[in-house]
């Protein structure tokens, strides 16, 4: 980086943290000697040895690179037919230039399937250091035939293609492949063909991708190949997101980045190369729960973070083109570039640490609850166990191939390591590791400071988005109120009324009446009849009932009680009436109250998505309980997936969905740009709700489930204020995001579903919805008393620091 070099010297390397030592497979060598006479065959190394051609897209050069190997027969990539509609955007000779030997010397993708696979059987290492080179190889190509010259409409024609490619390969039969003995006569897989896809001869990546494929596939079912395609497709989306972002000029928000960043960065698609070398597929029952996910996640991303911030170190990256998380942290905070070096650094050291407090303490649960037998568990532990052995062998590779010369004690990348060494592994191992992760975390942050009339006023936010109050606004505050009551919610000093004991109750009158619960569906549903707003206003006074009364468990440290709590309510959810378990609290009474009310007016995937909806209410509130109790700040990125759910924003959206009496099918609720309108909405909620509620969950818990808190904890604590206005710039982030796709994104997912007229009108009335949701749950907020601060008298007072928050000449009747 030139004005970095002129400016003095660099930015020194964090103190990164690894979940254990990187082990050399043995079988390095055969990998390297495969590897290279594989991209020779493909195209992707150019056959005139030290040509001029493109530099590789990995890092630089180690001094002791392996040798020069001649050139393979076959590399038929080398020429071809002119450019078609696979190459649009570049000419036949670029479509097809490969690597020159230094740069895939320099590389060196057989030294980094062997760190980072150091168990697999040699037969698979060379599969998967040719995987290696062909995703950084991909990369490479991207970058210079669509990202440098902004070409976003080749970028989308060639995103279809290879779309079409491993879409068509994912629901067909196996096919053979290259490596086993079943070449055709030229040395190439033939499952392409067995899948009924054509790669280009013209050009490496499809051919390359094809062969792969074919020889990856055979070992898997259909689950599984559908999964992988997913992963696969997931770098070339996310090599559009980051062209997108160029495109218009536009620098993610640091928390945002993280997430895009995720498919660009390999880490699915690496994770999902390490179950394939287990021989075992992960149980499908366990794919969707909370804690493969977040392992996944915080796997892929620290993999980004950790090639992204050693780039930066090395300089490769382009002050034009903000895609490096590193760049990212500095150009928003306007920090130095060690500041953002080691901002980046914590906060992949928040989500390996997410990764390992997740294996060690949720598995365990997880096994329990899904029954698994005993070799699905061995399954799943081997899985996680190659994950951490791919993190400590991925940075080995980045820091050895980084910065040239750098070699190992025998005098060249990979030799002179020690055997792999044995010891205990598996779950057991990972229990014995929880000293370990408990003693790189933290102490207690649970307080910047305990004086609520010290937390300065944060900046204002505003939702651009417009709504009026449902007519039956009046009626249903009636009626809510009367519901409360009756449900046993509402404390009662003459101990009359429902007649349940008091301790259940949370509300008291006064405090009912100022936090006003019916106002924020009477704007959210503005057109709703009132039926239908009845039963929405009762789920909100339900749910912050759920939410007050957990309260409780997080101020005694209970959080075995509150697991009882949030298990037994998933009963209360059964596919009729008749199966609701008799309640014992206020909680079970209202939901089985709700369930019976919404049975006969939903269909049954709508019910589904009700029942699960409830299920991530109750498990995101027992998280954060989890988080009280250790009075542990969550990471950044898993609190806001969570906090979806923790808020009611799942269940709220599903009320967009039941107020305005629409149907859409599950797999148009399910498509990427819809669930991206649905998670933009929920994060919308959140921040609203977090920035105004901060200063009474200061005092009564050190809003450990703060996103300001968890902002400010990330940027090395601080100023709140700033903390907010970061957390400000990512809801304006998200507003131009749920914009953006609810426009032409959208508009295509429809015309290419072919969807009919009263479909499409569905969607739209769907999206208005959402911008209704959006700013009658803002309005709320701002005048809700809700989030008064608490004070010895009692609940219900408008916060003095929250007077800002007010937009200017805007009420709304009561």
């Amino acid at each position: 980086m030139d004005d970095q070099t002129d400016a003095g010297p660099g930015p020194k390397p964090p103190e990164f943290y690894l979940p254990g030592p990187a082990r050399l497979n043995p079988h390095v060598e055969e990998a390297r000697s495969h590897c290279r006479a594989w991209a020779a065959r493909m195209g992707i190394l150019r056959s005139d040895a030290r040509g001029d051609g493109a530099a590789g897209a990995g890092p630089g050069a180690p001094d002791g690179a392996p040798p020069e190997q001649p050139a393979t027969e076959g590399a038929e990539g080398a020429a071809g037919p002119p450019a078609d509609e696979s190459t649009a955007g570049r000419s036949a000779d670029e479509g097809v230039q490969g690597w020159d030997e230094d740069a895939f010397a320099a590389a060196d993708y057989g030294l980094l399937a062997a760190l980072g696979h150091p168990d697999a059987p040699a037969e698979q290492l060379g599969l998967l250091a040719d995987w290696y080179a062909w995703r950084y190889y991909f990369a490479d190509r991207f970058t210079a035939d669509h990202l440098l010259g902004r070409n976003t409409e080749a970028a989308a024609v060639y995103a279809a293609r290879l779309r079409e490619l491993v879409t068509e390969a994912a629901g067909s039969g196996h096919g053979g492949g290259e490596g086993d003995g079943e070449e055709d006569g030229d040395g190439e897989g033939d499952g392409a063909r067995a899948a009924g896809a054509e790669p280009s001869e013209s050009d490496p990546v499809e051919r390359a991708l094809a062969d792969l494929w074919a020889r990856t596939s055979r070992d898997h079912g259909t689950e599984w190949r559908e999964r992988f395609a997913e992963a696969v497709l997931g770098l070339v989306d996310g090599a559009r997101w980051e062209l997108a972002n160029l495109d218009a000029g536009r620098v993610p928000n640091p928390l945002d980045y993280v997430a895009g960043r995720r498919g660009a960065g390999g880490g699915p698609w690496s994770a999902h190369l390490v179950e394939h070398v287990t021989a075992f597929e992960l149980p499908r029952r366990v794919l969707r729960t909370r804690p493969t996910r977040v392992l996944g996640d915080g796997f892929a991303d620290a993999a980004g973070l950790r090639a992204d911030i050693v780039s930066y170190l090395g300089g490769q990256w382009a002050a034009e083109a903000p895609s490096n998380g590193v760049q990212v942290v500095q150009h928003f905070l306007e920090c130095e570039p060690q500041q953002a070096v080691e901002a980046a650094n914590r906060q992949l050291t928040s989500r390996l640490r997410q990764f390992e407090r997740t294996e060690v303490t949720e598995l365990p649960f997880l096994f329990g609850e899904h029954g698994l037998l005993v070799t699905e568990r061995a399954t799943v532990l081997h899985y996680v166990s190659g994950l951490r052995d791919w993190q400590a062998g991925f940075h080995e590779w980045l820091t050895r191939t980084a910065d040239a010369p750098r070699t190992a004690p025998g005098g060249r990348a990979g030799e002179g390591w020690p055997p792999p060494p044995g010891g205990a592994r598996g779950f057991g191992a990972a229990a014995g590791r929880l000293s370990s992760v408990r003693a790189a975390e933290p102490g207690p942050r649970s307080r910047a400071t305990d004086d609520t009339e010290a937390v300065p006023q944060l900046p204002v936010y505003r939702v651009p988005f417009r709504t009026t109050v449902n007519p039956y606004v009046d009626a249903v505050r009636a009626h809510s109120a009367q519901w409360a009551r009756e449900m046993g919610m509402v404390r009662d000093p003459e101990g009359s009324g429902a007649g349940l004991p008091r301790p259940y109750a949370t509300f008291d009158e006064a405090y009912l009446a100022a936090a006003d619960v019916p106002l924020v569906s009477a704007l959210s549903f503005p057109t709703a009849s009132q039926a239908r707003l009845e039963l929405a206003v009762d789920c909100s006074v339900w749910g912050t009932h759920v939410g007050d009364y957990l309260d409780r468990f997080k101020r005694a440290k209970d959080l075995a009680g509150a697991r009882i709590l949030t298990e037994r309510l998933k009963g209360f959810t059964p596919d009729t009436p008749a199966a609701i378990p008799l309640p014992v609290n206020p909680a079970e009474r209202g939901l089985a109250d709700l369930w019976r009310r919404l049975l006969p007016t939903v269909s049954a995937q709508q019910r589904q998505r009700w029942r699960d909806d409830f299920a991530a209410f109750g498990d995101a509130l027992l998280w954060q309980v989890g988080n009280a109790v250790m009075e542990r700040l969550p990471d950044p990125v898993d609190y806001l997936e969570m906090r979806r759910a923790s808020f009611g924003g799942l269940l709220n959206v599903d009320k967009v969905e039941y107020c305005l009496e629409l149907e859409i099918p599950d797999d148009l609720w399910n498509a990427a740009p819809v669930a991206t309108l649905r998670d933009i909405t929920n994060d919308v909620l959140v921040v609203n709700n977090d920035a105004a509620s901060y200063a009474k969950e200061m005092a009564a818990e050190g809003a450990v489930n703060n996103i300001v808190s968890i902002i400010r904890d990330f940027l090395g604590g601080g100023d709140p204020v700033a903390a907010a206005r970061v957390a400000a710039d990512l809801l304006d982030a998200r507003v131009g995001e749920f914009r953006r796709v609810s426009d032409a994104p959208l508009t295509a997912l429809l015309d290419q579903r072919r969807s009919p007229d009263p479909e499409r009108q569905a969607l739209q009335s769907f999206v208005t919805g959402l911008k209704s949701l959006m700013a009658g749950v803002h309005q709320w907020v701002d005048d809700s008393g809700r989030y008064g601060n608490p004070s010895s008298s009692g609940r219900g007072a408008r916060p003095q620091t929250g007077a800002g928050l007010r937009p200017a000449g805007h009420s709304v009747p009561r």
